[in-house]
């Protein structure tokens, strides 16, 4: 966890902006149980901040052989069900355009989904809608 976090968050909300968070899920989680956890631990951190105003969101970037695509499918579910259930907010998946996690699980649920495509520069400049209508704004400098 970012060590500001906490304080960065709490600091947004007391100036009045909305907060949100992102939770990155490594290829160290390689079942849904786990995926579970992590998603626990994501929520106790967003509650020593205050909570958040935004859809949380989780990165996942499966790569690897050491997961097949349905098991990193029922990884993103799991955590994506598990936060919503703790937040009572419908998260979003950002995954990498060739992930095999976007490509069962965006589309046979109803999360929000952004998968990411960099140009050769490797900036990236993302406007999307969440499924609560809200928009979400995220620029990268780096890949």
């Amino acid at each position: 966890m970012d060590p500001m976090f906490i304080q960065n968050i709490t600091d947004a909300s007391a100036a009045g902006l909305l907060v949100g968070a992102y939770h990155y899920l490594d290829e160290s989680v390689t079942n849904p149980a786990q995926a579970r956890v992590a998603a626990g631990k994501f929520y106790t951190a967003i509650m020593a901040g205050c909570g958040v105003d935004l859809p949380p969101v989780l990165d996942y970037e499966h790569k690897s052989d050491s997961v097949s695509p349905a098991g990193a499918s029922a990884i993103a579910l799991a955590f994506l069900q598990e936060i919503e259930c703790l937040t009572g907010k419908r998260p979003t998946l950002y995954t990498i355009r060739h992930s095999s996690a976007i490509s069962v699980t965006c589309s046979s649920i109803r999360f929000g989904s952004h998968a990411a495509g960099y140009a050769a520069d490797r900036r990236q400049v993302l406007c999307a809608g969440t499924s609560a209508g809200q928009s979400i704004w995220r620029h990268a400098d780096m890949g």
